[in-house]
């Protein structure tokens, strides 16, 4: 394309919030991007124990609590920036507890750290489904390795 040329108009839908959990493969489906409570990532062959805390981080938490400026690292003490609509975790369609949902710390801005408390009636498996809500607005699932 040569100058500046029109070539369609199309209106997006503007929402307030898309969240989608990081995968370990970059593509947004499989393994969450996920830590094991003792800080090693969850996989197959490392899988989380019920009730113990698990983080996983996520983009599309939409405004926060307070401003955060695009392309800017979040603190790395407290107070976090948290999202101003409500975020919930699920694993297999069992709530799972929060014990944390705000900015990264010292991450770029809009990559969002969730700690949640795996359920003890949770489901295991290499593959169990987990995604995060925040609003109205539901994510994709990915998967988590629970024993």
């Amino acid at each position: 394309m040569a100058g500046n040329q029109t070539i369609a108009i199309e209106k997006l839908p503007l929402v307030k919030a898309v969240p989608a959990i990081f995968t370990i493969n970059g593509s947004g489906a499989g393994q969450g991007a996920i830590l094991n409570q003792d800080g090693t990532v969850n996989s197959a062959s490392n899988p989380a124990a019920r009730g113990s805390v698990i983080s996983l981080w996520m983009t599309g938490a939409g405004n926060m609590s307070t401003i955060v400026l695009s392309g800017s690292i979040g603190p790395l003490s407290p107070p976090f920036p948290t999202p101003a609509l409500d975020v919930s975790a699920w694993i297999n369609e069992i709530q799972a507890s929060l014990t944390f949902a705000g900015q990264a710390p010292g991450l770029v801005a809009g990559i969002i750290q969730v700690n949640l408390q795996i359920p003890l009636n949770s489901t295991t498996g290499s593959a169990v489904p987990i995604w995060v809500d925040v609003g109205d607005f539901v994510g994709p699932p990915v998967t988590l390795a629970i024993n």
